[in-house]
């Protein structure tokens, strides 16, 4: 019997080259939805340093936005979210069009993303995914990261996927690009580490026999990216 196919892919860095929390903030700020949180904008602004180690500046930007995005009527964030998502559609890398259009041709696909759920579902829609998840606005007020593994459970709950990761009737593709990613990694049939977020990460990857995919222009502005982004007002 032929086997089922579920692809799962995350978004930063894997599907386009970009924060998408990070994005989110930046295009509310554009429509003038966080004018009383200028100052801690400007700050954020401040640390922003593309050549360099954006770790920690990411870390910042989920602590803002867990701070902001309560604030924003939630009709305003989903007009947003969806004006974002064509934009984000649009930088999806060349090489990631690719494994998309064979992922919808092989079965099933979820977008699992540590991005605001706002912003990540109506972007997976634009590719044809059967669910995606992210964080809530009560997961970043509470500095809340869900397991990836949780997420994808969730998530094939809610689209009526009779998936588990035991059962020998399915398999997996798993694309992703972070130490988050690698529990579903671990455990997919066919494991895609795509553009490596450290070097550790990706020797690893390496070591477990994994598919290394590095798009083009993913370090054009530094080793974590492109960090300014192309936002919508």
């Amino acid at each position: 019997m032929k086997k089922k196919q579920l692809s799962i892919f995350d978004v930063d860095r894997t599907l386009f080259n970009g924060p998408s929390t990070e994005w989110a903030l930046k295009s509310l700020a554009k429509g003038g939805l966080l004018k009383q949180h200028t100052a801690t904008l400007a700050k954020l602004d401040r640390m922003n340093n593309p050549d360099g180690d954006q770790v920690p500046y990411i870390s910042a930007v989920g602590k803002v936005l867990a701070s902001v995005i309560g604030d924003v009527p939630i009709d305003a964030l989903q007009r947003n979210a969806t004006e974002a998502a064509n934009a984000w559609r649009k930088m999806v890398f060349r090489e990631m069009e690719q494994e998309i259009g064979e992922a919808q041709q092989r079965g099933r696909i979820l977008v699992i993303s540590h991005g605001p759920d706002a912003f990540i579902r109506p972007f997976a829609k634009l590719i044809r995914a059967d669910y995606a998840i992210g964080r809530s606005p009560e997961d970043f007020t509470e500095r809340r990261k869900p397991k990836k593994l949780v997420m994808a459970a969730t998530a094939c709950l809610n689209a009526g996927i009779d998936f588990a990761w035991s059962n020998p009737d399915w398999e997996t593709t798993v694309y992703g690009d972070d130490p988050n990613d690698v529990p579903l990694l671990q455990l997919a049939t066919a494991p895609v580490l795509v553009n490596p977020m450290t070097a550790e990460l990706r020797e690893y990857g390496k070591a477990e026999g994994w598919r290394i995919l590095d798009c083009a222009g993913i370090n054009q502005y530094g080793e974590y990216g492109y960090l300014e982004g192309r936002f919508v007002a």
